[in-house]
């Protein structure tokens, strides 16, 4: 419990970037929030090499994170093996900072914050909030990266259930999620608090322009995200091949930070030719 007329003290845990597109729009106008309102806050993120050296954008999120009195402490995300080394440089960095910062509770966003959670919570004395971005050990298997009901999935599926089980407050990421971690036995027991944060986005990143107008022979589509694994392209790609039997003028534009030759290669197996992309 904080002293009164404290701050309450939060260690914000996400396994994701502040320098990338998810961070951007999704973590750093909930911290800034936050810390507007009051809140005492220090933020560990995971960044991927190619961000950390654009030290123009680092330097602009640490001035913003610290006008608002945020501690930011950005660790390098590591691709091989990620999971094992990055879960131990997350807990002993959040253990290294509790001890001057002494949090009264911690947030750990993503599935691999919330395993870091999961260890850490216990440790410190706080109480945790699992941020659920999604049923990661699910996703691994409808991506194909896993085999349903494999020793992996079948592991991960039971830290998960650890996690909602010991967690003092779960985020869905949407209504149907919410109704499913709902019942579950584990949170049905504890009656632990469930609510929805949806993803968002910042619209000062972007600008709209006036509306511009297309004949009805003109279709110009556009693709926004990551491709591979469980994000189809290929089925984008048939898509847009059997539209461009409709219509004279056919465009499609992607948007993503994956490489080109992937992208290439995922569309070309949907059908599409590159004069159409």
């Amino acid at each position: 419990m904080t002293a009164a007329n404290s701050p309450l003290k939060i260690l914000y845990l996400v396994y994701w970037g502040a320098a990338e597109p998810l961070g951007q729009s999704l973590v750093l106008p909930a911290i800034m929030k936050l810390a507007e309102s009051g809140v005492k806050l220090t933020l560990i993120t995971f960044e991927k090499p190619a961000d950390l050296l654009n030290e123009s954008l680092i330097k602009q999120i640490r001035a913003s994170l610290e006008k608002r009195d945020v501690q930011w402490i950005p660790l390098r995300y590591h691709k091989n093996p990620k999971i094992i080394f990055d879960l131990i440089q997350g807990i002993f960095t959040a253990l290294r900072v509790a001890i001057q910062f002494r949090p009264d509770m911690l947030h750990a966003r993503t599935f691999i914050g919330g395993l870091m959670g999961l260890l850490l919570a216990p440790l410190l004395r706080v109480k945790w909030i699992f941020h659920n971005e999604g049923f990661f050990p699910d996703e691994q298997v409808d991506g194909g990266v896993w085999q349903k009901d494999s020793r992996l999935h079948r592991a991960f599926k039971w830290l998960e259930q650890q996690m909602y089980a010991r967690a003092d407050g779960i985020i869905g990421l949407s209504y149907r999620a919410k109704n499913i971690i709902q019942t579950l036995p584990p949170v049905v027991r504890k009656n632990t608090p469930v609510i929805v944060v949806p993803s968002c986005v910042e619209l000062q990143h972007f600008q709209v322009n006036e509306a511009q107008s297309f004949s009805s022979h003109e279709l110009k589509l556009i693709y926004v995200g990551s491709v591979g694994r469980r994000y189809l392209l290929d089925k984008i790609g048939s898509f847009v091949a059997v539209a461009a039997e409709e219509f004279a003028q056919i465009h499609l534009r992607v948007l993503s930070r994956m490489e080109k030759s992937l992208v290439g290669a995922m569309l070309a197996s949907g059908g599409l030719t590159e004069q159409y992309w």
